[in-house]
């Protein structure tokens, strides 16, 4: 019987790309960039021009746009070309409250408008030439349009708390309870600290873990590895602990931006089966079909459990 759920899902971990494509899939997208009336909006609330507004990474929009943002104050624009919007300011531009509340504002005028999702409020740090992502981003999303793993598990009187940006990423629906983190060791640690008060439910973690650069991304990952053994060492009969990804990106691509590819999927805990192949799932929806089933919480729509598999015979 499983009594809790450990979820970590890591932002960008891909395996390989899929054979028909290498771009982000998946709807509408932004791929020229974010539409001129989405544009205006954001301008008119912000009571500020935008510069930037191409498909590109983080790192790439704050290293070619830094000084023109210091210089006239203009925030920078970009998106991943999926259908998000980021933008980022530097700390001494505009507060990062501030510049919060102008995004949350900015959101709300143009949500629903075509395929736009996501609104990114990225305040930055440093000097030109290093500027670096502070921890107080903030993600205005669209509430998720069907049944979720967290509207049925909370159903279900289970726990449900949310570590890093969970709670922005489901708008905070289904959670019990939510912790921000402001780095991805942070809310590992978080979670850590959490075995030995939370009894059951799903502890679901998301862990921007992965810099932009190749070699700094591998080291991030084995220093995760290497971490492991603490969360280990607090599993108890009853525990299951899930190991993936969101989506995957290709850090040799030029843009280092999100890609289509497989994401992985591990699974361990106390008296589970050892050793099990669950093969190459249809959709990412069986996760969640699973972590339900374990849950003993009503099924969902979507995805085929493969709970049975990770049960010792």
């Amino acid at each position: 019987m499983i009594n809790r759920v450990i979820l970590f899902v890591i932002d960008g971990l891909g395996t390989g790309a899929l054979p028909d494509a290498a771009e982000y899939g998946g709807g509408a997208k932004y791929a020229s960039g974010v539409p001129a009336d989405v544009v205006a909006v954001i301008e008119q609330v912000l009571g500020r021009k935008l510069i930037g507004n191409r498909t590109a990474s983080m790192t790439l929009m704050l290293h070619e746009y830094g000084a023109e943002h210091i210089a006239s104050g203009a925030p920078i624009l970009w998106t991943d070309g999926g259908n998000t919007t980021y933008l980022a300011v530097h700390e001494s531009v505009m507060p990062p409250a501030d510049f919060q509340q102008r995004c949350r504002e900015a959101w709300k005028a143009v949500k629903g408008r075509g395929a736009l999702i996501r609104v990114v409020a990225q305040t930055v740090t440093g000097e030109i030439g290093a500027f670096r992502p502070h921890a107080s981003r903030k993600d205005f999303v669209s509430e998720p349009p069907g049944l979720t793993m967290l509207d049925v598990l909370n159903r279900s009187s289970q726990i449900t708390m949310g570590i890093g940006k969970i709670y922005d990423l489901f708008s905070g629906r289904g959670l019990t309870r939510a912790f921000p983190a402001a780095s991805a060791i942070a809310a590992f640690d978080e979670t850590v600290g959490m075995m030995n008060k939370v009894p059951r439910g799903v502890l679901y973690v998301s862990l921007d873990l992965l810099p932009e650069d190749t070699t700094q991304a591998a080291t991030a990952l084995q220093e995760f590895d290497h971490r492991l053994p603490d969360l280990f060492d607090k599993l108890r009969i009853g525990d299951l602990v899930i190991l993936t990804g969101d989506h995957g990106r290709d850090l040799s691509r030029p843009g280092k931006t999100p890609t289509r590819e497989y994401v992985p999927i591990l699974v361990t805990g106390p008296k589970l089966a050892q050793g099990v192949d669950l093969g190459t799932r249809a959709t990412a929806a069986d996760l969640g079909q699973t972590v339900v089933d374990a849950l003993r919480a009503e099924r969902l729509p979507i995805g085929d459990s493969f709970f049975d598999a990770l049960v010792s015979g």
